[in-house]
């Protein structure tokens, strides 16, 4: 089964595919988390879909960065993806 960007989802996914984002990515970080690993940057083009599973590679992960960080970008990736748009639409 092949990956696909999950860019292809943003703007027109369902409530249930947004939960099942959030809560594929929350599980991941937390694994990574307690491995002292954490995203540096999160965009929608880092995610991929896999089936019915979101994942994000380990080479987005690295050792400097905060649990605070990745919530806010986990939050910040899943408003673009049922938006549409970036949560500050490039103001901040």
């Amino acid at each position: 089964m092949s990956e696909i960007s999950s860019i292809v989802l943003k703007g027109i996914c369902s409530v249930e595919v947004c939960w099942q984002f959030l809560y594929d990515l929350a599980e991941q970080m937390s694994q990574n988390q307690e491995r002292k690993l954490y995203v540096n940057k999160l965009s929608l083009q880092q995610i991929y879909v896999k089936g019915k599973h979101f994942t994000i590679p380990l080479s987005s992960f690295a050792s400097e960065g905060s649990e605070e960080n990745d919530i806010w970008m986990l939050g910040a990736a899943a408003f673009e993806l049922m938006i549409g748009t970036p949560i500050l639409n490039g103001m901040g």
